[in-house]
C-alpha cells in the first residue's frame, strides 16, 4: 500500500474560536473533496478514513500497475493539499510512505499507518508532506516519474516533499490566490491569540519562503503579488 497521513493544521484554535460553524462546514466540504478525487481512479479507489482533523489516505499496489497508482496517488494528494489552502486557507503538514497497511469501514493497521503518522507529528514539522526517506520509496516514486525538482523538493534538512504547486504553473491568478489566503490565515492566527506563537510563526515563514521561491520561477515574475512579510 501507498499511504499518506495527513493533518489539518489549527483546527483546535478554530473548533475554539467565535467562527467554529463556519469552519466545520470547510472542513467538512474539504473532506468531500477527498473523497471525490478519491473515486473513480483507473486502478482502484483510493480509501479513506476520518478521524476529526485527520485523514488517512491509502492504494493498494497490485505490482502490474505500481507506477500508474503512484504517480496518481500524488498528483491526488496534491491537488488536496492545493485546494484546501486555495479554497479553504487550511494548511497540512503529513507523511507518505510504502508498506503494509490493513484498511475497511472499521479499522485501519499497519506499518504504513505508523510510519506516515511519524512522519506527519515527529518529522513534517512544517505544512509539507514529506516523502519517507527511505532509498526502497525514493527508488519507487523515481520509477513513478515523480521526481525532485517536478513533484517533489529537496528541503534544507534533507528531506523531500511534495511540491503541490507543481501542477499549478498555470493556475490563473495563483499569486492572487495565495496572498488571499495567506492573508487569512495570519488574521485568523492573530484572532486567536493576538500575537503569533514562535512555533506558528516558524511553520507560516515557512510556507512564506516555499511559495514565493516557486512564484519567483513563473514567466515575468515582476507582474506577481507577493506575500506578505510576517
Amino acid at each position: 500500500m501507498i499511504a499518506a497521513y495527513l493533518d489539518m493544521l489549527g483546527t483546535t484554535d478554530m473548533i475554539q474560536s467565535a467562527g467554529s460553524a463556519e469552519a466545520c462546514r470547510n472542513l467538512h466540504a474539504l473532506y468531500q473533496r477527498a473523497y471525490a478525487l478519491g473515486t473513480g481512479q483507473t486502478f482502484g479507489e483510493i480509501n479513506i478514513k476520518i478521524f476529526s482533523d485527520n485523514l488517512i489516505l491509502a492504494q493498494a499496489l497490485d505490482g502490474k500497475n505500481d507506477k500508474a497508482i503512484i504517480s496518481s496517488f500524488i498528483q491526488v494528494i496534491a491537488a488536496l493539499q492545493f485546494d484546501s489552502l486555495s479554497t479553504y486557507d487550511w494548511l497540512l503538514r503529513g507523511g507518505i510512505t510504502i508498506g503494509d497497511l490493513f484498511m475497511d469501514d472499521i479499522m485501519v493497521w499497519g506499518e504504513a499507518l505508523v510510519r506516515s503518522y511519524q512522519l506527519e507529528d515527529h518529522v513534517a514539522v512544517f505544512p509539507r508532506v514529506v516523502i519517507d526517506p527511505t532509498p526502497d520509496i525514493y527508488a519507487a516514486l523515481s520509477r513513478a516519474g515523480i521526481h525532485g525538482n517536478s513533484w517533489l523538493q529537496y528541503d534544507a534538512d534533507g528531506l523531500y516533499f511534495l511540491h503541490y504547486l507543481y501542477s499549478r504553473w498555470n493556475y490563473r491568478d495563483l499569486a492572487q490566490s495565495m496572498c488571499r489566503s495567506f492573508d487569512h490565515i495570519l488574521e485568523r492566527t492573530r484572532k486567536s491569540g493576538g500575537t503569533i506563537s514562535p512555533g506558528i510563526l516558524q511553520k507560516l515563514s515557512w510556507h512564506k519562503r516555499y511559495v514565493n521561491r516557486f512564484l519567483r520561477t513563473l514567466e515575468n515574475p515582476s507582474a506577481l503579488l507577493r506575500l506578505p512579510s510576517i
